[in-house]
C-alpha cells in the first residue's frame, strides 16, 4: 500500500506499524500528490480550494445538476492507522475506476474529495477544511490557526503548494457518501463486515481543576467518550466519587 508508507513508523510498545501524517506537513503534501495522481489517472478533473480541500470530478451528462460527492480525509492523528479516513478516499476512487471500466456514464457529476486538517491534531481544531466549506468557521479564522511551532495554516498551505484558487464555499452536493473504518468494536464483535451509520456522536470536553484528587483518565485509559460502547466504559461515577469525598467541605453559610 503506497499511501501507508508515507509517514509510517514502527510502534515499539505494541509492535504494530502505524502512520503519522499530520495535516500540511511534508508527509501530508507527498500523500496529497500521490492521491491526486490516482484521481488524474482515473480521468477526473482536479481542483484545490482556498483551504486546501481537494476535489476531483468525473463529469456526468447533465452538469447543471448538483453532484454526488464521496470522500473523507488522508491526514492522520499522531498514532494513526492506515485506513482511518483513507478508506473513504480509496473507496471513492475505486467507484470511479469501476464506472470507467464498465463504460458507465452517470447523469450527475461524481466528485471525490478529501478535506484539510480533518483530525485537528496539528492546528488544534478538527474538521477545518469541511468546517470552512460548510461555513462553521470562516476562512480567515482557519488560515490564522497555528501549530505548536507558530506556523499558520495559511503559511503551510503556501509552503506545501496547496493554497488553491477555487472558492472555499463549494456548491452543495446532491448527496454525500463516506465509507469509514469502524472506530469501535461493535461490528467486529458481531462478526459483521459493513454497517450503516444511524447517528453521530457529540463530544463535549471539560478540564475542571481538581487539586485534591486524581483524574478518571489516569485510572481508566479508555476515556468515557468517543466510540467506546456504554457497557465497555468504566464507571466515571466511581472515580468522581473519590474526588468528591476528598474535596474540601464547603462552609454551610457564607458571610
Amino acid at each position: 500500500m503506497q499511501l501507508k508508507q508515507i509517514g509510517s513508523y514502527h510502534d515499539e510498545a505494541t509492535g504494530l506499524e502505524g502512520v503519522k501524517r499530520l495535516a500540511l506537513t511534508d508527509e501530508d503534501a507527498e500523500a496529497r500528490r500521490l492521491v491526486i495522481s490516482w484521481m488524474t489517472k482515473a480521468g477526473m478533473e482536479v481542483r484545490i480550494d482556498q483551504i486546501g480541500n481537494v476535489y476531483a470530478t468525473l463529469p456526468g451528462t447533465d452538469r447543471t445538476l448538483p453532484c454526488v460527492l464521496m470522500g473523507s480525509h488522508i491526514d492522520t492523528v499522531a498514532t494513526g492507522g492506515a485506513f482511518d479516513g483513507t478508506l473513504g478516499v480509496f473507496g471513492a476512487i475505486e467507484v470511479v475506476r469501476t464506472l470507467n471500466e464498465n463504460h458507465v456514464t452517470t447523469l450527475r457529476d461524481i466528485e471525490v474529495g478529501f478535506f484539510t486538517e480533518e483530525e485537528g491534531v496539528r492546528f488544534g481544531t478538527d474538521m477545518v477544511g469541511s468546517a470552512v466549506t460548510a461555513s462553521r468557521i470562516t476562512l480567515d479564522d482557519a488560515h490564522a490557526l497555528t501549530d505548536d511551532d507558530g506556523h499558520t495554516v495559511a503559511d503551510e498551505l503556501v509552503r506545501t503548494g496547496f493554497d488553491g484558487p477555487a472558492h472555499h464555499r463549494r456548491p452543495i452536493p446532491h448527496a454525500y457518501i463516506e465509507c469509514h473504518i469502524e472506530q469501535g468494536p461493535i461490528l467486529a464483535g458481531a462478526g459483521v463486515d459493513v454497517g450503516v451509520v444511524a447517528g453521530v456522536q457529540s463530544i463535549s470536553l471539560a478540564a475542571p481543576h481538581r487539586p485534591w484528587g486524581s483524574s478518571a483518565r489516569r485510572h481508566h485509559p479508555k476515556l468515557n467518550i468517543g466510540t467506546t460502547p456504554g457497557l465497555s466504559r468504566p464507571k466515571s461515577s466511581s472515580s468522581f466519587g473519590g474526588c468528591a469525598t476528598a474535596a474540601p467541605t464547603a462552609p454551610s453559610e457564607r458571610p
